[in-house]
């Protein structure tokens, strides 16, 4: 069995759920949430899921597995290069450099 692309999969969501007005501009520009993010997503590498949960390859990983081994990859990769996300109040904030920036958490959970 091949190995979940997470990298993908969250590059696929974020370019559905950018906001209106990143989606209306060319290029992020250099510190906004999107950049943030797309920095992110570049350092992320293939994850084997089965081999970091300790599962069998020939068994099924539950949902819930994947959602808490793709958080630990995204904190992991974030607190590593010192960008900061947290959450608060049913929002994620994403630090751009400057200030915390909320986006809704809603928009992550696919």
């Amino acid at each position: 069995m091949t190995a979940f692309n997470i990298k993908q999969s969250i590059k696929d969501e974020i370019d559905r759920k950018a906001s209106k007005a990143e989606r209306d501009s060319a290029k992020p520009t250099p510190g906004s949430v999107r950049a943030v993010l797309d920095d992110l997503l570049n350092q992320i590498l293939k994850v084997d899921f089965h081999k970091k949960a300790n599962i069998e390859e020939d068994k099924k990983i539950p949902r819930k597995i994947y959602v808490v081994l793709v958080i630990d990859v995204l904190l992991g990769t974030s607190g590593k290069n010192n960008w900061g996300l947290a959450t608060r109040n049913g929002f994620i904030y994403v630090y751009n450099g400057k200030y915390w920036q909320p986006m809704d958490a809603e928009d992550f959970k696919p």
